[in-house]
């Protein structure tokens, strides 16, 4: 903080004037935060937790009744599976308005549960629960392409690591099954942990592997 120290001195008319000095003065410590808000979020200085924004997709958008698994695509756009219809839809990635069922309802036999994730080829895999199986569609026209996975167990969570392989969420058999050039194999093996029907299974940015063991709550990492 500026202050100003005032002596004083004769001017030409022989008269006293005030002759200021610019000093610094020790700023005392805040003892209120600072806080930033921009649109409907709002942050304290030094805190972490933002307040809940908005319902970015309504119930009923598009015909949403009982959503899925979500993802966004390589568009940026939103990529819901919607259980009821057993379609996937798609919605605009920064307003949340329906565009269009990306995925019909069934293509593919489509069946229970579905977790779409995007490969590096751009093309959309969804797994299907009660299909046992993991289905490839284009990632252009939501067109059905072909099984890409089968002879699996209740498949949950799917998502690709940086090796390209798909690793797959398999509750049947309480494992996570790594698909790599064909090849179907235990990545992480039934009950490691003590795993119990795995639900999704993500990378780090450390290179673990995060599994949600949905059989005993617990997130387990490998």
């Amino acid at each position: 903080m500026l202050r100003s120290n005032r002596n004083n001195r004769n001017n030409q008319n022989g008269k006293k004037t005030p002759n200021r000095r610019l000093g610094i003065e020790k700023l005392e410590p805040r003892a209120m935060l600072a806080a930033i808000t921009i649109g409907d979020t709002s942050a304290m200085e030094g805190g972490s937790n933002l307040k809940f924004l908005d319902r970015f997709v309504s119930l009923g958008s598009g015909g949403l009744t009982q959503s899925a698994g979500s993802t966004f695509g390589p568009d940026g756009n939103l990529y819901v599976a919607n259980v009821k219809d057993q379609a996937i839809f798609r919605y605009n990635g920064v307003t949340g308005s329906y565009i269009d069922t990306f995925v019909s309802p069934g293509s593919g036999s489509l069946n229970s549960y579905l977790e779409p994730a995007f490969g590096p080829d751009g093309n959309l895999y969804v797994s299907s629960f009660a299909g046992n199986k993991v289905l490839r569609y284009s990632g252009s026209s939501g067109a059905f392409m072909d099984v890409f996975v089968g002879g699996l167990s209740s498949p949950v969570g799917i998502t690709f690591g940086s090796d390209g392989s798909l690793y797959i969420a398999n509750q049947g058999t309480n494992e996570v099954l790594r698909y790599s050039n064909s090849v179907l194999s235990p990545f992480v093996p039934a009950g490691s942990g003590g795993l119990s029907a795995p639900r999704k299974s993500v990378f780090g940015s450390d290179g673990k592997l995060y599994v949600a063991s949905q059989g005993t709550g617990q997130v387990l990492r490998y």
